[in-house]
């Protein structure tokens, strides 16, 4: 759904704006759009659902990649509350973290190659 890199930097730009760098965001940007965040016509998201899909896609991503607890997962991706993190987590990815990790969880030789 989203890329990790191209989803951090959105997220990045989107807090630059919100702050007032606009001269931060390139002019393709959906965030050109919109002073509170991107279109719902250029993502198919609220600026809210759009930042938390990017969070989520990089928290799976970690889950699926690393050992990190999921309460320090929920902190890199910009939750200071693990149990909001886990519900919001549930209603999007349809399972809980713990669960989502014992499913996709990479074997441990690849995530050491990486």
């Amino acid at each position: 759904m989203f890329s990790t890199l191209s989803g951090i930097y959105d997220v990045l730009n989107a807090f630059a704006m919100l702050r007032g760098y606009h001269d931060t965001v390139p002019e393709t940007s959906p965030f050109q759009v919109d002073i509170v965040g991107p279109s719902r016509d250029a993502t198919g998201y609220s600026p809210i659902e759009y930042v938390q899909q990017l969070r989520i896609e990089d928290a799976k991503r970690r889950l699926e990649r690393t050992d990190a607890t999921v309460e320090q997962i929920s902190w890199l991706v910009g939750y200071e509350d693990s149990a909001s993190f886990r519900r919001l987590f549930k209603r999007i990815a349809g399972v809980a973290p713990g669960d989502y990790r014992k499913k996709f969880s990479l074997p441990r030789f690849v995530q050491d190659a990486e």
